[in-house]
């Protein structure tokens, strides 16, 4: 007999009083105390064995009371009875025949059932542990049993006639059924299999028996025309087959609509088949046709012509016509009205005798005056015309001249323009020009200023006209030369064989230009026809490279261990070129891989280990006799523990309707440690609901280099026209194509998003690039996220070719190319992206099948690009190759996907088919952008987030942009904070303004040729040394400034305006005045036009003649609340009055808001809504970050960011015990300085629920007497304590019961006993 060992601990003081000899006891199960049992205890504390006979083995309660003068209350023990080891006995039955019950015991764990008698069909097994009284609780299975193969018949009956159609015994072979004495149309078959004592629900199917044509003679067969019938016949057949032929001359010319269809004998006919068809005319008809024609729009008339097979041929007389163009209008006329359509030509009738020459003139240069004219006796053809012309000599000219150098001696001969004029017979005239040399008239080139060093300026007088001013270089092959005018001039550059190597003039001329020496030698510098008319002595800027030059480079320090590049600019370098860096002449390390992109511009790759830390000289190897040696040129030091990366958004939040929005995204690096391939994101949420961005542009374009590889790939199998009609669907116009649109279907907000990577970012270094939204219209939200921490390794190992080289892999800590988990996270990403973009490319089921391996094969081995196998830890490749511009993610896997999948085209079906598919994607293809959904949890779109979900946390930023629509457009917007409110923060250090002009239509009637801008700064406000012009802009025009304070920018504002608009912007740091002065100029004499229709900025139409000039102030230190800083300018429009802008103010607010949560509602077991209140007195509270905590000890969490609603919805977890605190942020920025502590709390479990399943029961009572007794189990510690005092005891326990025993009262009440009702009858 199996007992249980019971030891009582009777914690009640009353139970023991002193002097007590003996104790009652009484204990009974399972509630029953008609079972109970008594005994004596002689001590007040004992222990004994309980018989357990008659239990079954199952959970069952003990409960136990004392009796001292009166009986304790009872203490309950919950237990389970086991069976004891041995041979394992089970009890089963079938469906409610529990009386039928029979013994089973299996050997080794398993054992099969006899279910013979049992009939087919649905049936319950019950199994029980053990047997007669020591059953325990049944554990039941529903199962089905089919009826045993070979023992089914079948019965099939068509329509509603149970007449049997065929019956048989059922062997799972298919069934041929015959219904050849059945009529020909619509039927239903039913089928039905039976069993031995049942039979299945008949099976239903329709069907058509089609007619029979087999042994039938004929068909009849009509056809109608235009809904009229035609013909009508009978025609033979055979095997249903007819072949019909009939007359249709009888049927009008012209388009029709034809029916046809064909009736058996036995009435049964085809559908109706419809087409159109065009009757043509019959021979008789054509060979009547007239032309009717008319020439110049003069008098028609009708002339009969030959008709030779198809072609008609007719002669027209044009005798009476004069001689030159004429236009023939023509068309053909049938004798019953048939027409052609009308048809124009062009023609020239030439004279009798043909067109001849009868006068010819000619000249020399601009000597018109001097011309020659000779008349013909009679005329001439002008392939006949052969004579030699006597020309006069002409001198020397400085715009057109031939240079060359004989025996060291530099020449000039005059080249002149010889001009001629040719008359014909009818009096039109041709002219042609050509240029020749005559050698007759020379010069020698004297008076020659050498220009020596590396760089330099020369001045003189202006020359006089047709003089010119001559300077020489010495210089070898290889080395650059460089020069610029400070006045609008011609120049040339002429090589030592007196070849032309380079020539400006205008505009250009003012800019630096050259070439590089392509020999040795001396070079010859002309100057000469100065355009400019004011100004004094010209003067030439000249730079001289030596042939091995290094002018810059870059970075100057970094940390190590890294991978980093080296960027130098200079001259000279070569495939052959290599890179070092040493110490006190000996090298420590050779750049790992070396990549030219061209004389003057290389990059060097170095995995630098942590040996070498210190100053290291860069050492630039050209040949083996020629280097150039930097001392000290780069400082190494031991490098931060990661990157430190992050991106903002800058830019004027406001802008004029219709024009450019014009945003910097501006990256950070704010560590030691390069980043290559920096992954980030850019989002448009266009506020209005639909997306209104119709043009974009992103720095100077994306993704240039994989677009013309793409091209390339393409003109392998398309022809020219195609591969751009394919490039044009692809990339579109600008950079709009390289975002996608996605729609949010939680709240319909649109979003375009672009995904991106930056290819390189140095060590402590910030790149900004230009986001250009060109014709915005409406309100939009930008945002850009980035990763903060993208980091990577250099680990020096063997490549394949075991070279010592570098491999680039990602660093392992929780945020890079790989999670902590070794899964990578850009792979997951490129097989997101592409499964969004399969969903874009057009592909029809067939192609879809061939391109799904090809994917699968691209995904893991062939994704190029940034997808590069340093971000997966594969082998590093070349990063000095690295593409310079931005990397579009989109576009780059979507050419991938196309590739890829017209590869496996082409092996399975040929380059026919292969090249058709490609062409079908300009359909699905074309379009602004490309609309996409979510495809799956698994591959969720976070607009907000980068695209590399996972590998660490994001840095991000927004910025929003309005447009302004008022009625003076000459104005002045300034700072707002990220709230859209005037507001200035505390300690907020800088501000930003534009000031916006504008040619206004309403009043402008001619172009703007001279504007002044000038903003006084408000010394009590502004820290006027601070002052940094950022930009200007002209039109659609824009120009980043580099924030020198005084400076001169020039802007070509050809083709659209014949002028060069010069800004010069003068600060007065002392006064704070700013004045940009804009002026037009003439592209060929670089000063001011006089022209009216030159000036820089035209009439206003669509934006055309708007400009702006933005910058950037400091603000002094400590300004007190509630101050105002204000802000205005002045514009002049040439002589006209200055317009005064409005003032734009701002208010400082340095008081930080207070906040607190008020109320905390349970939704459910896992929701709660929570209430905010705050208070703010100057901005007005802005938004909310809530922070939980998920137990009293736990550490706090931001679960929510930004709610800028009073009220938040959080959903947790059940089982957990949640604190809360609200921190608020007012419009300026303020946040709120708090310390994070519990404002309000919300468990989320049930009390006494200890394993957190939602129900309160013996399980948690056990779980609770464990920790009282001090053993490691895992249960909710909030739950457990039930009476909240902070800790677990017998108390708890107790408590825990009562809600256990309560809750089986309730359901005990719930149960109604069922009454059973005799029917009386």
């Amino acid at each position: 007999m199996r007992r249980i060992i019971f030891i009582l601990c009777l914690l009640c003081a009353h139970w023991a009083a002193r002097g007590q000899a003996k104790y009652d006891y009484r204990y009974w199960f399972d509630g029953d105390e008609t079972t109970q049992r008594t005994g004596t205890s002689a001590s007040p504390s004992w222990r004994m064995d309980v018989p357990l006979e008659g239990l079954a083995y199952t959970f069952h309660t003990l409960h136990f009371q004392v009796k001292d003068t009166a009986w304790s209350t009872p203490v309950t023990r919950y237990f389970m009875k086991l069976p004891e080891k041995g041979p394992q006995t089970f009890t089963y039955w079938f469906d409610h025949e529990g009386g039928k019950a029979q013994p089973l015991t299996p050997a080794d764990g398993t054992a099969l059932i006899d279910v013979a008698s049992l009939a087919d069909g649905l049936h319950t097994l019950h199994v029980a542990y053990g047997e007669g009284a020591h059953t325990g609780l049944p554990r039941n299975a529903i199962f089905w049993k089919l009826p045993i193969e070979g023992q089914l018949q079948y019965r099939l009956w068509a329509d509603n006639d149970r007449t049997l159609l065929q019956a048989g015994r059922y062997t799972g072979a298919p069934l041929m059924v015959d219904v050849s004495q059945m009529e020909d149309g619509f039927h239903t078959l039913h089928a039905q299999v039976e069993g031995q004592a049942s039979a299945s629900i008949p099976y239903t199917k329709m069907f058509i028996k089609v007619p029979q044509t087999e042994g039938v003679d004929y068909l009849t067969c009509l056809f109608t025309v235009d809904n009229k019938l035609y013909k009508q016949e009978k025609v033979p057949s055979e095997g249903g087959l007819v072949h019909w032929e009939f007359d249709a001359s009888a049927i009008p010319q012209g388009l029709h609509k034809a029916q046809g269809l064909v009736v058996t004998p036995s009435g049964v006919a085809t559908n109706v088949q419809e087409s159109f068809f065009y009757r043509t005319m019959t021979t008789t008809e054509k060979a009547s046709m007239q032309c009717y024609y008319s020439i110049d729009g003069d008098t028609h008339r009708t002339q009969a012509g030959r008709l030779d097979g198809d072609l008609f041929h007719f002669d027209l007389d044009v005798a009476g016509l004069s001689d030159g163009f004429h236009r023939l209008s023509y068309m053909l006329m049938g004798n019953d009205g048939t027409s052609s359509r009308v048809l124009t030509a062009f023609f020239f009738k030439t004279p009798l005798g043909g067109n001849g020459i009868t006068q010819y003139n000619y000249w020399l240069n601009d000597n018109e005056d001097q011309m020659h004219v000779t008349e013909l006796e009679q005329r001439t053809a002008p392939f006949k015309l052969v004579t030699l012309l006597p020309v006069e000599t002409c001198p020397i000219r400085s715009s057109c001249f031939q240079f060359e150098v004989e025996d060291g001696q530099p020449m000039l001969y005059a080249r002149n323009d010889f001009h001629m004029r040719f008359y014909d017979v009818s009096g039109r005239i041709t002219e042609a020009t050509e240029q020749f040399v005559d050698y007759k008239v020379s010069q020698k080139v004297t008076d020659v200023e050498p220009l020596e060093g590396a760089e330099g300026q020369v001045r003189h007088k202006k020359p006089e006209k047709d003089g010119i001013l001559w300077y020489s270089i010495e210089a070898a092959i290889g080395d650059s030369l460089a020069i610029r005018s400070n006045q609008a001039c011609t120049v040339q550059i002429f090589a030592p064989d007196g070849e032309e190597v380079y020539a400006a003039s205008g505009a250009e001329s003012v800019g630096y230009g050259g070439c590089h020496a392509y020999k040795d030698g001396t070079y010859y510098v002309a100057m000469h026809d100065v355009t400019a008319t004011q100004g004094g002595d010209i003067a030439l800027d000249y730079q001289h490279i030596d042939k091995y030059a290094v002018l810059e480079y870059s970075p100057a320090s970094f940390g190590t261990p890294s991978a980093v590049n080296v960027e130098l600019f200079g001259n000279g370098f070569s495939d052959t070129t290599r890179i070092a860096l040493y110490q006190k002449d000996n090298v420590a390390y050779w750049a790992q891989a070396v990549t030219t992109h061209s004389l003057s511009e290389l990059t060097a790759h170095f995995d630098i280990p942590d040996s070498l830390n210190g100053a290291y000289s860069l050492k630039i190897l050209y040949t083996e006799k020629d280097s150039i040696c930097i001392a000290d040129a780069i400082n190494t030091s031991p490098r931060d523990s990661a990157p430190e990366v992050s991106i903002t958004l800058e830019g004027n939040p406001y802008f004029l309707a219709g024009t450019s929005a014009i945003y910097q995204v501006k990256f950070t690096n704010h560590s030691n440690i390069p980043v290559y391939n920096l992954p980030f994101t850019l989002s448009i949420y266009c506020q209005d609901g639909e997306n209104t961005i119709s043009e974009l542009k992103f720095g100077e374009g994306i993704g240039k280099e994989s677009k013309e590889s793409f091209r390339d790939w393409l003109g392998a199998y398309l022809n020219e026209t195609e591969t751009e009609q394919l490039i044009q669907c692809l990339y579109g116009n600008d950079d709009l194509k390289h975002f996608f649109q996605w729609t949010d279907s939680t709240n319909g907000k649109i979003y375009l998003v672009g995904h991106f990577a930056l290819p390189y970012l140095n060590a402590n270094s910030t790149l900004s690039i230009p986001l250009t939204i060109t014709k915005a219209t409406h309100n939009f939200t930008l945002y850009a996220s980035t990763k903060k921490n993208w980091d990577f390794d250099g680990k020096i190992n063997r490549n394949r070719n075991g070279i010592e080289g570098g491999t680039i892999r990602p660093r392992n800590e929780g945020g890079y190319g790989n999670n902590g988990d070794d899964e990578c996270c850009v792979m997951w990403a490129a097989t997101c992206i592409t499964t969004v973009v399969t969903s874009v490319v057009p592909m029809s089921e067939a192609v879809d099948a061939l391109a799904g391996s090809c994917i699968s094969n691209f995904l893991e081995n062939r994704i190029g690009g940034i997808f590069s196998d340093f971000f997966c830890e594969g082998e590093a490749t070349d990063f000095t190759k690295q593409p310079k511009s931005t990397q579009t993610i989109w576009i780059d896997i979507t050419q991938s996907v196309i590739q890829c999948t017209f590869e496996s085209i082409l092996s399975a079906k040929g380059e026919e088919a292969a090249k058709k598919w490609l062409n079908s994607l300009k359909k699905g293809l074309g379009g602004k952008v490309f609309a996409i959904k979510d495809v799956g949890e698994d591959c969720f779109i976070n607009p907000l987030k980068t695209w590399v979900s996972g590998c660490g946390d994001d840095d991000d930023d927004d910025a929003d942009a309005d447009p302004i629509n008022s009625y003076d457009p000459n104005d002045i917007y300034g700072y707002q904070a990220p709230s859209g409110s005037k507001a200035v923060k505390k300690d907020l250090e800088e501000v930003y303004y534009t000031i916006e002009f504008e040619n206004d239509p309403e009043f402008a009637t001619t172009s703007a040729h001279e504007v002044t801008v000038t903003d006084t700064l408000d010394r009590s406000r502004f820290d006027l040394d601070s002052f940094r012009p950022t930009n200007l802009k002209i039109g659609n025009r824009h120009v980043e400034l580099d924030g020198t304070p005084s400076t001169i920018k020039t802007v070509d504002m050809r083709p659209e305006v014949n002028a060069i608009a010069q800004m010069e912007l003068s600060y007065n740091a002392d006064k704070g005045i700013a004045k940009w002065k804009f002026i037009s100029l003439d592209p060929m004499t670089m000063e001011p036009t006089d022209n009216p229709m030159s000036g820089f900025l035209p009439v206003n139409t669509d934006g055309n003649g708007i400009g702006e000039v933005s910058f950037q102030t400091g603000l002094l230190p400590a300004l007190d609340d509630g101050e105002l800083i204000e802000n205005r300018a002045a514009i002049v429009f040439d002589q006209n009055e200055p317009i005064i802008t409005p003032t734009w103010t701002n208010v400082v607010d340095t008081i930080a808001p207070t906040s607190t949560i008020a109320a905390c509602e349970a939704r459910n077991d896992s929701t709660v809504v929570l209430l905010f209140e705050a208070s703010d007195n100057r901005s007005g509270v802005w938004k909310y970050d809530l922070y939980a905590q998920e137990g009293t000890e736990a550490p706090w969490i931001k679960v929510a960011e930004d709610v800028e609603s009073d009220q938040y919805e959080f959903k947790g977890f059940s089982g957990i015990n949640y604190g809360f605190c609200v921190v608020a942020t007012d419009s300026a920025g303020n946040v709120e300085p708090k310390v994070l502590e519990r404002e309000i709390s919300q468990p989320t479990f049930k009390n006494g629920d200890a394993n957190g399943d939602g129900v309160v029961d013996v399980l948690d009572a056990t779980l609770a007497i464990g920790k009282y007794l001090g053993k490691d189990v895992h249960l909710n510690f909030d739950a457990t304590d039930a009476n909240k005092d902070g800790i677990i005891d017998a108390m708890d326990v107790s408590l825990i019961r009562q809600i256990y025993l309560s809750t089986i009262v309730r359901t005990r009440t719930m149960i109604e006993p069922r009454t059973r009702i005799k029917n009386m009858k």
